[in-house]
């Protein structure tokens, strides 16, 4: 038996008691190929190299930029930033500037962030049991 798309989705939205907007449903019934299906941005956000590490490696709390750069081994400072801002920018973290000297700024998920992280762990577990070492 093949359900329609359109049919998937109330089921999924009904199993999972999340509550979309009709104009939401209707565009997360786009193939997500199409340029104007809301989860292409988000796949490709998280395709970025350090995106997923990043909100991982916050995930026991809230860590200063240098602790962050040290837990990612390889990151660099450039894109550590980058990576920092952009997932601020889609509410998935949140940056607390503290008005001491010297400057100290410390980095934690959002709510949002925390619900993304257990589908990241799972990936991170699917990703260390099939991919070889190396």
């Amino acid at each position: 038996m093949s359900l329609s798309a359109q049919a998937l989705a109330r089921l999924t939205c009904s199993l999972t008691g999340v509550r979309l907007p009709r104009k939401t449903v209707c565009s997360a019934l786009t193939p997500s190929f199409a340029k104007v299906c809301p989860s292409r941005q988000f796949f490709a956000r998280s395709a970025e190299k350090w995106t997923l590490l990043a909100i991982v490696a916050l995930a026991d709390g809230s860590e200063r930029f240098c602790a962050l750069r040290r837990r990612l081994d390889g990151v660099t400072q450039k894109m550590l930033t980058q990576t920092l801002r952009k997932l601020e920018a889609d509410g998935l973290v949140h940056r607390e500037p503290f008005d001491e000297m010297p400057l100290r700024v410390e980095y934690s998920l959002t709510d949002r962030g925390a619900d993304l992280l257990p589908h990241i762990r799972a990936l991170k577990v699917w990703a260390e049991v099939n991919y070889p070492e190396g």
